[in-house]
């Protein structure tokens, strides 16, 4: 039931902060896991236009990092 719940909850979506590389400043992305359970989407919030939303596969991901804890974060000396 809990896993059940949490897969509902990814498909609704959530709002997440990414620092920009170039400017280093934060931006928000509105993430959702697809209703097939393959694939994450993410697109600006609010969105831009008619913008598609990016998305990546879930078998193709490698490796999941905690955001305050990157190579991106810790290069850009983000508190």
């Amino acid at each position: 039931p809990g896993a059940l719940n949490i897969a509902n909850d990814l498909k609704k979506g959530d709002v997440f902060l990414k620092i920009c590389r170039s400017t280093c400043k934060f931006v928000q992305r509105r993430v959702n896991l697809s209703n097939d359970e393959k694939k994450i989407f993410w697109r600006e919030d609010p969105p831009k236009s008619e913008e598609e939303p990016r998305e990546l596969l879930i078998k193709d991901i490698k490796d999941i990092s905690i955001g305050l804890e990157s190579e991106v974060m810790k290069k850009n000396k983000v508190p």
